[in-house]
């Protein structure tokens, strides 16, 4: 169970998401380059797939192809890495699509005190695992 989201870069970085076709895809390997320089001590696996280990959260990576049209960040843990996102999307020139509220992150928003999708998920990841713990 994680908190999905998903990077996308399109010509404008404007359009709604149902709105766009043909995102802009990113290279693998200008991908690899700029996680390796926000978080050096990232693990690259046979450059398929990205690991981020923090004491407040994880990121898993898939990275399978050459250029990547979409790239999926499956979060775990008690804090959203807001910063790593955001340092990825102004890097890669690119948006932060949080699955849990189908809406782009507003980063500008979350730093003035709204909530991303992170806090649904986790409320939600809570809930099944006190469930879970009470069977």
């Amino acid at each position: 169970m994680s908190w999905d989201v998903i990077l996308i870069k399109t010509e404008t970085n404007m359009e709604p998401i149902e709105e766009i076709e043909e995102p802009v895809p990113v290279s693998r390997v200008d991908f690899v380059n700029v996680v390796r320089e926000l978080a050096p001590d990232a693990k690259i696996c046979e450059d398929e797939q990205i690991i981020l280990d923090r004491p407040t959260f994880s990121v898993e990576i898939m990275i399978e192809d050459e250029f990547l049209d979409a790239i999926s960040l499956a979060v775990r843990g008690g804090e959203a890495p807001l910063d790593l996102l955001a340092a990825l999307c102004g890097r890669l020139d690119c948006r932060a699509y949080d699955t849990s509220l189908d809406e782009f992150i507003d980063f500008e928003s979350l730093r003035r005190g709204g909530e991303s999708g992170f806090e649904q998920w986790k409320k939600y990841r809570d809930k099944v695992l006190g469930t879970i713990r009470q069977t």
